[in-house]
């Protein structure tokens, strides 16, 4: 798998996973996901931050792990999906 290389308003050039600390900004574009995600994750506890100099930094391993995880997860069926399955079963019966 490529890494993605996330250049920091700085112009950083360390790749993401190699970080300690990220805005949510680089988070977001890293993870493809919002904002509000982001701020809801830290706000659950699944995220950890830091703050520097009033400035709050996601620590990147929080999020590789929820990600992890959440590749792992087993994504529930959609309810449409769970009744043509029950249909087909019942044609085949």
């Amino acid at each position: 798998m490529k890494h993605k290389r996330i250049r920091s308003r700085a112009g950083n050039p360390v790749p993401f996973r190699e970080r300690l600390y990220s805005t949510k900004q680089e988070c977001c574009d890293f993870a493809g996901i919002g904002r509000r995600k982001i701020d809801q994750l830290i706000v659950e506890g699944r995220i950890d931050t830091v703050v520097i100099d009033r400035r709050r930094y996601v620590v990147v391993q929080s999020l590789l792990s929820v990600l992890e995880a959440g590749r792992n997860a087993r994504l529930p069926e959609p309810p449409q999906m769970r009744a043509r399955a029950r249909a087909r079963e019942g044609e085949a019966v």
